[in-house]
């Protein structure tokens, strides 16, 4: 696949931001505070972030059996495998270009299971908003029962914004905007350069209808039950992830639930900031910690263990789906 230029800009953007804020977070711990970390991870008890690894993977899992449940109302019912990887693929472009594994895995089902590209497009645009909706819930929840501790963090979070964020944060949306101004543009002189206005307009109407049958498909979906049954568990998980984290060190073996929330829901969004989250995930976790009374040094730790297990399960993950994409799709060039 050829990486555009405003994907590039993108990726160079938000890489050098997440670069930058290791270094920031490295070059701020004093020699006792690196020792401290270290002592961390060799104490670590690793058993509990393979759980948490496993766990990840189930809610993978819940996630392409949803996304299964959201085609068929647009008469697509791509096999369990298929889906399953192209999920896991999903995750592993978003490592080097967020939102890219998006796109990423509906170009896989168009190959491997002819599912029309605008309408798994629309299918996942809905399941987006649904599955930003309920993070917004749950962060609801987690102000409901913790109010003082996260809105503390929250304004620390608006009021004391970085420079260089606000910098690349401008240069990323502007710049991807302009990507996809100019690409939409040189796309329609070739169409009617090449198949003149009425194969466009013909173009327009076909993806168009198949992107509004995506948005409608939830409409139609005969197993709505299963689909709310699938998101709650799907979501559970995620929080899991995080919890289970906590048994690995004893300074955070305490820690609640709820504890768990905050993390999977900061570090959600640190995850959108950088690529795979690099340098803001671990920080997002730190902070999150140090409001339920763990020491900076731990929850730095503990957000890197985190980080780096979900990485490495995300790679490692990815290339076998890739892999075992081509094996079991043998007719598929």
């Amino acid at each position: 696949m050829k990486i555009k230029l405003g994907n590039l800009i993108q990726l160079i953007l938000s890489l050098s931001l997440g670069l930058g804020l290791v270094y920031w977070f490295v070059n701020q711990m004093t020699e006792e505070e690196i020792q401290a970390t270290l002592h961390s991870f060799g104490e670590a008890n690793y058993f509990w972030l393979f759980m948490s690894l496993i766990i990840g993977f189930v809610s993978n899992i819940i996630r392409g059996q949803r996304w299964r449940l959201m085609l068929r109302p647009v008469g697509y019912n791509p096999g369990f495998w298929n889906t399953f990887f192209s999920i896991n693929v999903m995750f592993f472009a978003n490592l080097f270009i967020p939102r890219l594994g998006e796109v990423t895995r509906c170009g896989i089902l168009a190959k491997y299971e002819e599912v029309p590209v605008e309408k798994s497009i629309g299918t996942m645009v809905v399941e987006r908003v649904i599955d930003l909706i309920c993070l917004l819930i749950l962060l609801g929840l987690l102000l409901l029962f913790e109010y003082d501790k996260i809105l503390g963090l929250l304004q620390d979070t608006f009021n004391k914004k970085p420079a260089e964020a606000d910098s690349a944060n401008f240069l990323l949306k502007y710049g991807l905007m302009s990507a996809i101004i100019i690409a939409v543009i040189v796309g329609v002189i070739y169409i009617i350069k090449k198949h003149g206005l009425t194969q466009l307009k013909i173009t327009i109407r076909t993806r168009l209808k198949g992107l509004i049958e995506g948005f409608t498909s939830i409409r139609h979906m005969k197993d709505f039950g299963q689909f709310i049954f699938m998101t709650i568990a799907m979501w559970i998980g995620y929080i899991l992830m995080a919890y289970l984290a906590f048994f690995s060190l004893s300074e955070t073996s305490h820690l609640g639930f709820l504890t768990g929330m905050g993390c999977m829901i900061f570090g959600g969004f640190a995850m959108v900031a950088t690529p795979g989250g690099i340098g803001t995930y671990p920080l997002a976790v730190r902070a999150i910690l140090v409001l339920y009374g763990v020491n900076e040094v731990i929850g730095g730790a503990l957000g890197t263990m985190l980080w780096v297990t979900q990485t490495l399960g995300v790679f490692l993950s990815g290339i076998i789906s890739l892999i075992l994409l081509a094996l079991i799709n043998p007719s598929k060039k």
